[in-house]
């Protein structure tokens, strides 16, 4: 067994894995967690290189979310249409 498959098996409760894929970029099994299935992605040294840029976007598109949504709260907004500003802001959608 892969030592990551192994370490990852070993610290979140998963079981049961089954080799799913396997690209240049990583590798993707079924795994069972909490009696449900899942599937686990390992990256390769290439693929957590190549998905940095994208993990660190979504990082900042979360937190930028969460921000703004606390700002506007604090200025008294309701917490439904503080949300429901903050996507129509971003999805240029009219009112």
């Amino acid at each position: 067994m892969n030592t990551h498959l192994a370490y990852y098996l070993a610290e979140w409760p998963l079981s049961d894995p089954q080799p799913l894929a396997q690209t240049f970029t990583g590798s993707l099994s079924i795994v069972q967690h909490e009696n449900q299935p899942a599937v686990l992605k390992l990256l390769t040294p290439i693929g957590v290189s190549d998905e940095q840029s994208g993990a660190a976007a979504l990082a900042f598109t979360f937190a930028y979310a969460c921000l703004s949504a606390a700002w506007s709260l604090e200025d008294g907004n309701e917490e439904k249409d503080a949300i429901a500003e903050l996507i129509q802001s971003h999805l240029n959608v009219p009112d």
